[in-house]
This record gives structure tokens, C-alpha cells and sequence, in this order.
């Protein structure tokens, strides 16, 4: 439709059936509003910590071609960067009773290199991508198991080619969520509020800095209106 919202038009069409339908699902559009990129979730108890976006493709608006990006088998979630540069999937390569090798893989879609990065030691399953405004910034969340329960960690790495820093990690029921970003290096983290009041405030770290974070807001932060 039109920026009033009017005048609708179809771009594609697909019909499935059969015990292994599987509906699609928007993740994000390019910034350019030329395309759009979607999804075919499988949802599973296994997954219930994350959004679970794998077999990424994107859907030309102009020509309505629907085209697969990036790996499938073993992907767990993905996003593509709003200037359709960077494709960013988890990945489970290899997995023996409880172990499994956990991976970052990330595809420059302008000429197709791409890189693994491991994830760190004990994780089980990582995503909620989020690319900071600029593409300068990639961060993650990833679900470990640690002595006495299990964590979650806030992951960032400089693109394309920086190392992955831990930006902070804490206890399942406390660990904050990637809220967004106030500026190219300033990333938000959201905490959540418990049961006795506490927490469901907001706080920044300006990276390539790592911690808990400055103070940002009383409430959870969604995002910057321009």
C-alpha cells in the first residue's frame, strides 16, 4: 500500500498443505522499503527462550521473486541488517547427548563472504539479533549452562571482522533483554521487572565498553522516535 495506506496490492502468493506446514513470518524490512525479509518458524519447547527465525529469505517487492538467503539446516534464528548488507544466523553444527557447538554465522550479501564465530563456552542456543543504526555493531543474546543454573549473556562484535565481547551476563530470572540502541555505539539493555517490584528499568553501555550499564530509564525501553 501507499505511505496513507491505501491502494493494496498483492506480490506474492504461496499455498501449502500437508502435516509439515509451516506459515511465514515477518522479521524486518529494508530500509530502502524495496524488500522484505521472512521466515518459516517450527516452534518447539526447545526454542522457547528466543524468536526462532531460520530459513531466512527475502521477498522482493518490485519483481515479487521470493529468494532463500543463508544456511537452513541446523539455524536457529537470523536477521538481516536494515541496509540488507549483513545476514546474522545461530547455528547448531554439531550436537552428542546434552553437547552441542553453538556458532554465530555472519554473510556479507554483497559478495557472499562470510564467517563463523563461536559462541561462548556452555552455550546451548543463541539469537535475538539486533544491528546497531549504522551496521557498525552486531549483538546476541546467548542461553548458557553455568554451575548452578543457567544464564544468559549479551553478546556484541565490531563488523565485520571484530572479535565477540561479552557485554554482560546474569542468572536466568534477572538477565536483561537487547532493548535497542540510543546511538551507533550506545546500546540499550532492558531488565526485567521480578516478582517483588524490583527491576523493568532501562540502561545504556556505550561500546566497545562492557558492564551492566549507565541508568537510562525507570521503565523498559522500545525504542527512539525521530
Amino acid at each position: 500500500s501507499d505511505e496513507k495506506g491505501r491502494n493494496a496490492q498483492e506480490v506474492w502468493k504461496y499455498v501449502e498443505t500437508g502435516p509439515d506446514y509451516r506459515s511465514f513470518s515477518l522479521v524486518n524490512w529494508r530500509e530502502d522499503g524495496g524488500a522484505i525479509y521472512l521466515s518459516r518458524p517450527k516452534y518447539g519447547t526447545a526454542w522457547a527462550y528466543f524468536d526462532y527465525n531460520p530459513g531466512m529469505m527475502i521477498l522482493d517487492l518490485g519483481t515479487g521473486q521470493m529468494t532463500s538467503i543463508g544456511d537452513v539446516n541446523g539455524v536457529h534464528d537470523g536477521l538481516v541488517s536494515p541496509d540488507g548488507r549483513w545476514l546474522a544466523q545461530s547455528k547448531i553444527s554439531e550436537q552428542s547427548g546434552d553437547s552441542a557447538k553453538v556458532s554465530i554465522l555472519i554473510r556479507s550479501l554483497a559478495d557472499d563472504m562470510a564467517r563463523e564465530v563461536a559462541c561462548a563456552e556452555g552455550a546451548t542456543v543463541a539469537g535475538d539479533f539486533s544491528f546497531s543504526p549504522g551496521n557498525e555493531w552486531l549483538t546476541w543474546r546467548e542461553w548458557a549452562t553455568a554451575p548452578g543454573g543457567s544464564i544468559f549473556l549479551i553478546r556484541v562484535l565490531r563488523l565485520p571482522d571484530g572479535e565477540p565481547l561479552t557485554v554482560y551476563g546474569d542468572a536466568e530470572t534477572t538477565a536483561p533483554s537487547i532493548g535497542g540502541w540510543l546511538g551507533e555505539n550506545d546500546l540499550v539493555l532492558v531488565y526485567p521487572r521480578l516478582e517483588d517490584g524490583s527491576g523493568g528499568y532501562s540502561t545504556f553501555v556505550t561500546l566497545p565498553a562492557v558492564g551492566s550499564g549507565e541508568f537510562l530509564s525507570p521503565f523498559s525501553f522500545v525504542g527512539l522516535l525521530d
